[in-house]
């Protein structure tokens, strides 16, 4: 695409171009003559981007058929019309080669145009000066084009305002291109950036093959006189996050406070100053991002949920509210990088200053991202929504609030949480509302005050399944209220007894609940007499909790059970069920979930004898078909089907 676009400028419209097959011309002459034109004219003019080691590499046929094909467009026209055909052509071309294996994905463009929505990147009125901006993870450019694109769009609509001519305007545009950077650990990405650069922008001295989290002196070839910390005003970047990228260079870790142990006790932590032995390397980029920020710069960032929220990782958003301007948290679906990744992101923007009292944070809960699981286009894209709502915050612009965007007091965060599901401001309103009528009691004061009792289970590897006839009750048995028992997964007497004194024993009214699952986390079931008398032997998984009621006066096991699965409670657990890793947990934030318990003792009666009896009504029927089933079997078999 290159060799083309730069046979294309050199040609005056009269001369023949290069960069076309020739009537009766073979594929190796074409090679020949396409490989010449590449090695003398293409290579000398941009030795930022080509080695003297880069070559063709295609062969004869295959090079015929794509300069077959690429002869039918103009390049330099398409690339005055529009910049994102040429983004969409690169990532039809190296997507296969990229997606997938070192923890990079390409960022959708929704996401993009909603973060410089945000952003807005501009002259400075007084100096007239445009943005300093760098990706220092920057893969093929693509959030370093969008900065160029909207830099030149308000040049544009200046050079209309104060009627510049268009070589002044061209100068202005050209100046604003070189003050966009971009650097890459992948040289091959580096490469497909400075040619993306070269293609629109002619900015590609800036981009840089080097480890951005590297010390900077050895970054070598000058780049460290040319990227220097603390000199850029916006910072844009969707870094590797693959589960295996850590960082262990002693010298490199030294660089971060993240890369350091943390304490915590009391809701605060602070750094130990103990050097951990390795980290992992999106923590680090989240650091080295704000250490490249000028002061009242700002940052945005694609980062994993799974750090803002998750109780092992709580020393990252504290680090981050205690020390600078949290301004916005925009949660995406999983969808987002699927099916390449089930990593669920979030967009983070930190404005490098002190925080203020009174500071206001933008949240949003996406759920539809314009694509589906699969990575087939949908209709509903709710990112553009965002991206309006975005925009009037950073203006100071009023709008109207709901999930999608609402503004929550720096002083109201919770424990260092920085999920905004987290904060449902529905929930909130539908509890209050409940206040008058209903005791609203968390499950956490129910177990200090020893009313309840709650137990995980054990996890005993899939080796042990299909050996024996002992249940073994994994997160999707627990289904409708019931446990459904599943002969392929039961275990034998010597699982069992390796492991009975590690699990809880179930008795009769224990409520069994989903605790790890994602869309199964808060699934509950009441195990039943005839449940136990069936089973008198059962194991459970570790992802399951159980829940004993203790004190019978503090709240009987069905009221319990019924408010649980309650419309108010499943809300809740939706809003505080994080992602870690790949799947989602409630972990200890059932402790936070609050029970609305009846002030009316009528109505509290009412639910328990209507649960009770749904339960025990279906323990009967299930009691029903097993013997009816278990009679219909000729005697002289001498089997006993056991149908649970």
């Amino acid at each position: 695409m290159k060799a083309q676009l730069h046979d294309e400028v050199n040609k005056k419209p009269e001369e023949d171009v290069e960069f076309c097959t020739y009537y009766g011309e073979t594929p190796e002459q074409l090679k020949e003559r396409i490989v010449k034109y590449f090695n003398e004219k293409v290579k000398a003019e941009y030795s930022e981007v080509f080695g003297k080691d880069d070559s063709i590499k295609l062969d004869p046929t295959s090079l015929r058929e794509v300069v077959g094909a690429l002869q039918h467009y103009t390049i330099n026209a398409l690339v005055e019309e529009d910049v994102d055909a040429i983004s969409d052509a690169f990532e039809v071309i190296i997507g296969p080669t990229l997606k997938g294996e070192r923890g990079q994905f390409f960022t959708p463009k929704n996401v993009i145009r909603m973060i410089f929505e945000a952003l807005d990147p501009k002259p400075d009125p007084s100096t007239g000066a445009t943005p300093l901006v760098i990706d220092p993870a920057c893969g093929t450019g693509r959030f370093l084009i969008e900065a160029m694109r909207r830099i030149w769009m308000r040049l544009e609509e200046e050079a209309r305002e104060r009627q510049w001519s268009s070589h002044v305007l061209m100068n202005k545009k050209e100046r604003a291109a070189m003050r966009l950077y971009g650097i890459d650990k992948d040289a091959f990405l580096a490469k497909v950036a400075r040619c993306y650069m070269a293609l629109l922008g002619n900015a590609r001295e800036n981009v840089f093959c080097v480890n951005s989290l590297d010390v900077p002196e050895r970054w070598g070839g000058g780049v460290s006189e040319k990227v220097r910390l603390g000199s850029f005003d916006i910072v844009v970047t969707n870094p590797p996050h693959g589960a295996r990228l850590v960082e262990t260079d002693r010298e490199i870790l030294e660089q971060y406070r993240l890369a350091r142990k943390w304490e915590g006790s009391g809701g605060t932590w602070r750094e130990t100053g103990t050097l951990k032995e390795k980290e992992a390397c999106v923590i680090l980029f989240l650091e080295r991002c704000l250490q490249l920020l000028k002061p009242g710069g700002i940052m945005a960032i694609v980062f994993p949920e799974t750090y803002l929220g998750m109780p092992s990782y709580r020393w990252i958003p504290y680090w981050l509210l205690e020390n600078y301007r949290v301004r916005a948290v925009v949660a995406m679906p999983e969808e987002l990088f699927q099916p390449y990744t089930h990593n669920k992101t979030c967009v983070l923007f930190v404005e490098k200053s002190p925080p203020k009292a009174g500071d206001l944070i933008f949240l949003s809960d996406v759920r539809w991202c314009g694509k589906d699981s699969r990575g087939r286009r949908i209709e509903r894209d709710e990112i553009p929504i965002v991206a309006e709502k975005l925009k009037k915050f950073f203006r100071g612009e009023e709008f109207e609030e709901d999930r999608l965007g609402r503004l929550i007091p720096r002083e109201k965060i919770k424990n260092a949480i920085l999920i905004p599901k987290y904060y449902d401001p529905e929930v909130e309103r539908a509890l209050e509302e409940l206040r008058e009528s209903h005791h609203l009691i968390t499950f956490g004061d129910l177990v200090r005050r020893g009313a309840v009792e709650v137990s995980a289970g054990v996890e005993v590897g899939k080796l042990a399944y299909g050996t024996g006839q002992i249940p073994f009750i994994r997160t999707s048995d627990i289904v409708n209220w019931e446990v459904r028992i599943d002969p392929t997964h039961s275990v034998s007497e010597e699982i069992y007894n390796k492991w009975k004194d590690k699990c809880p024993d179930l008795k009769p009214e224990d409520i069994l609940m989903v605790r790890d699952g994602t869309y199964l986390v808060g699934n509950a079931a009441m195990i039943t007499e005839d449940d136990v008398v069936s089973n008198p032997k059962m194991l459970f998984q570790a992802e399951i909790l159980r829940i004993r009621v203790l004190d019978r006066d503090s709240i009987s096991p069905y009221l319990l059970f019924g408010i649980l699965n309650s419309p108010i409670v499943r809300r809740q657990i939706r809003c505080k069920q994080f992602t870690r890793g790949v799947i989602d947990t409630l972990g200890d934030r059932i402790d936070e979930l609050v029970l609305p318990i009846p002030k009316d003792e009528t109505r509290r009666l009412e639910i328990e004898r209507g649960v009770r009896e749904i339960i025990e009504k279906r323990s009967e029927y299930r009691r029903k078909m097993r013997d009816l089933i278990n009679t219909a079997i000729p005697k002289h078999l001498d089997y006993k089907w056991k149908f649970d």
